[in-house]
């Protein structure tokens, strides 16, 4: 069957290279996490334990394993970046049975090891790392989580005990500092424009659901500006963050609070993580739907890539202008990683069943074993509020049938309602500050601050 499959796959590609795209196959062994495209135009991609060199055709130049054992159950590569002298660092982590270490490799683009690290932040612990972002300075910012992985009965449904890990490195892989924050596991990040960080994830502790977006902003010492939950009672996660071409946040992940079947979601925020919109797309499908990457393009769009199957891309206001479906019904296909390439077309890395692809479209996503498919998008709504700032009453106004809740900067919950329009009086418990009003109406969600001044 996967030798059929193969086959299949190499008959598309071939009879779609003329149009400017091509689709391929790889090992069965590597499960494709994330790809970059070269200073010569050819591409790096990494997956478990082996970083590949592809050409612009697709085919591979060469191939080259790394990690402290061959097996390459025992390591997990998920990133690899650009730095500032034209080589790459790979993100990784190596397992030991209980255990894992962050592995941090800098190459250069024959694929020769410059350094190589590896960070245990608590031994004997799970120390896994997702991704990183290069820095202005030369250094990097790298992202994931630490913890022991047994279940803990403080947090909702048993979650397991994770703290996102965030190490500031320089630009010889030296430990600037480390810095842990509580139950919440990092899947994403940015660097803001003043210097600090936008990491993106889940959580089960903040927010009113099982597990929540989970948004964290610091400076650029690490230190918490803030921290906000998005999400439903169900189980709502970011996978992907990006900034948009007027310098605000973008995230990027999937929906299961809302509506049946599981959406995608995508997130505006301003820099104090208040709402400007939010976008919900059903891309339909049998197994888990959500955004695993997105990217900002050239024209102020955003390009995003994910479950079943489909990559969209969007204007700047989270419409859509086209979905393409790679493969047409294979739910089962994953695009991890998604760039625009140099031509202004785009490139997808993900995995198939037991191996990886990457797809490779022109400007409008066409290319080898793409369908062109329509997208359900949920209509946004308003909330409004007055008066702002306010001290004994704040009037909230939204559609009929939402949902509202308020909540501390903190994320904790303070009240819940199911009526609308709702006045809030806040009792003698309640001090003055910043608060946030966050509303559901027909599976979207936005948020704003009111502020109480006693």
């Amino acid at each position: 069957m996967k030798k059929q499959i193969l086959i299949l796959l190499v008959v598309l590609g071939f009879a779609h290279f003329a149009s400017g795209g091509w689709l391929k196959y790889y090992s069965e062994n590597v499960r494709g996490q994330s790809v970059v495209q070269t200073y010569e135009g050819n591409y790096l991609a990494v997956g478990r334990n082996v970083l590949s060199k592809i050409d612009e055709h697709g085919d591979s130049v060469w191939t080259k394993t790394f990690g402290i054992y061959s097996y390459p159950d025992y390591e997990r590569a998920y990133s690899i970046v650009k730095t500032d002298d034209s080589c790459f660092m790979i993100t990784s982590s190596t397992y030991f049975y209980t255990s894992s270490e962050v592995h941090l490799l800098k190459v250069d683009i024959d694929g020769v090891i410059i350094w190589e690290k590896i960070y245990s932040y608590n031994t004997n612990n799970l120390n896994v790392a997702f991704g990183a972002t290069s820095l202005s300075d030369g250094g990097f910012a790298v992202f994931g989580w630490t913890g022991s992985g047994e279940r803990s009965h403080e947090l909702p449904y048993g979650s397991d005990i994770y703290d996102l890990l965030l190490l500031r490195l320089d630009r010889n892989g030296d430990t600037l500092w480390t810095k842990t924050y509580p139950w919440a596991v990092g899947r994403s990040i940015v660097q803001a424009p003043d210097g600090g960080f936008v990491i993106v994830g889940y959580s089960y502790l903040f927010g009113s659901g099982r597990q929540d977006v989970y948004v964290l902003r610091t400076d650029s010492l690490g230190v918490p500006i803030w921290i906000r939950p998005y999400g439903g009672s169900m189980d709502d996660y970011a996978y992907s963050v990006t900034l948009s071409a007027d310098s605000t946040i973008i995230v990027a992940g999937g929906n299961c609070s809302f509506l049946k079947p599981d959406y995608c979601w995508l997130l505006k925020l301003n820099w104090e993580g208040d709402t400007i919109w939010t976008r919900l797309y059903n891309l339909g499908g049998r197994y888990d739907v959500g955004f695993r990457s997105i990217c900002t393009t050239t024209d102020g769009g955003y390009a995003c890539s994910g479950y079943n199957h489909a990559m969209l891309k969007l204007f700047s206001n989270g419409d859509v202008f086209w979905r393409r479906n790679v493969l047409k019904g294979y739910d089962i296909l994953t695009g991890n990683c998604i760039i625009q390439t140099y031509d202004k077309g785009y490139l997808v890395m993900g995995d198939y069943l037991d191996g990886s692809f990457i797809l490779k479209t022109d400007s409008l996503g066409l290319g080898a074993g793409i369908t062109e498919e329509k997208v359900e998008s949920i209509d946004d709504f308003q909330i409004k509020f007055y008066p702002n700032p306010f001290n004994s009453a704040c009037r909230i106004d939204l559609p009929d049938n939402s949902k509202l809740q308020i909540l501390d900067i903190n994320g904790r919950l303070l009240c819940e309602q199911n009526h609308a329009p709702y006045t809030w009086e806040p009792d003698n418990s309640v001090s003055s500050g910043v608060y946030i009003v966050r509303a559901t109406s027909n599976g979207n969600t936005k948020s704003n601050r009111i502020i109480f001044l006693r």
